[in-house]
């Protein structure tokens, strides 16, 4: 698997990316993103992970994620970009993306000058 990075993620985008933050219900980073999101006023949906169920076989076998959390963004063009562990890098990114990225009047502006 090829590692994330902060460039597989717009600068810009006319609508909020839908975000799933993976992992167990004691998670400490689990928390600490979930807790970042909500200070930002970013939406993001938690969903629990215990071993052997189906959500754990989807992040490990699918996915390919043996550390918590598993952060899912699914992008407008229907483009999904993931990566596990705590990354700060990741989540200041997706911040940057969810606060100063979305453009959604410029490109209305765009279309209506059209």
């Amino acid at each position: 698997m090829t590692p994330t990075t902060m460039g597989d993620l717009p600068r810009t985008t006319r609508v909020a990316p839908k975000i799933t933050v993976y992992g167990p219900p004691e998670c400490p980073n689990c928390d600490k993103a979930m807790k970042l999101f909500d200070r930002k006023g970013i939406t993001a949906t938690k969903i629990s992970v215990s071993e052997g169920d189906a959500n754990h076989v989807y992040v490990t076998k699918t996915l390919g994620y043996e550390t918590a959390p598993v952060v899912i963004v699914e992008l407008e063009n229907g483009r999904t970009v993931h990566w596990g562990g705590h990354r700060q890098d990741m989540l200041t990114a997706l911040v940057r993306l969810c606060t100063t990225g979305l453009k959604a009047e410029q490109y209305e502006e765009e279309a209506t000058a059209s």
